[in-house]
């Protein structure tokens, strides 16, 4: 067995003992991996702003001064004095995305209802089953009317619709998570010769 396998399993070990009590190999391990994926955010950061940032401002695109100013002016949000500067970043973060993304929205609903359409034509009982789902959940977000009578009746089913649509994403998280802990456990398995 090589190195690199003989570490993988004794971090899996590791990572598995938490099942038995918290302890500080454990620990180790965790802090470990929450020092190694700090260190890649921070390199990976320096490495987009040098070739996103700094290259173009040494080269004399003074353009981009303007997104140095309004970083910089994020962080004024340490300070109560001059916390007040830091909203004209957010701002205009919010206002260059919402603008950006507003365009996509009819684009998003149309592409939706021929989907929808498209499967009433091909399978007629799915396409039924969706329609149901989504008018009684959009009507289960309707708070300017009281939820009684045909209304009541409706966000239940959609109700209902919400509570099956959960269960099947956390099955499938579940699932996943119960597929990777069976693939380390293989990984181990093998590393130590147990299985071919």
């Amino acid at each position: 067995m090589n190195i690199e396998g003989l570490i993988g399993v004794a971090i899996t070990l590791a990572i598995f003992s938490i099942l038995w009590k918290e302890n500080i190999v454990y620990r180790f391990v965790e802090y470990t991996f929450i020092g190694y994926a700090a260190a890649i955010s921070v390199v990976s950061a320096w490495q987009f702003l040098t070739g996103s940032l700094f290259q173009p401002l040494i080269s004399g695109n003074a353009v981009y001064l303007i997104a140095v100013i309004l970083g910089l002016l994020v962080f004024t949000r340490l300070s109560r004095k001059y916390s007040w500067m830091a909203k004209w970043s957010m701002a205009f973060i919010i206002g260059t995305s919402l603008g950006s993304n507003i365009s996509s929205i009819p684009y998003t609903i149309l592409s939706t209802i021929r989907t929808v359409s498209g499967r009433f034509v091909s399978d007629s009982l799915n396409g039924i089953w969706i329609l149901i789902g989504l008018i009684t959940t959009i009507a289960y977000f309707i708070y300017t009317k009281e939820h009684t009578g045909i209304l009541g009746r409706t966000v239940s089913v959609g109700r209902y619709f919400m509570v099956v649509l959960l269960g099947v994403m956390f099955s499938t998280q579940a699932m996943t998570r119960l597929t990777y802990s069976a693939g380390r456990i293989q990984f181990v398995l093998k590393a130590l010769g147990l299985i071919p």
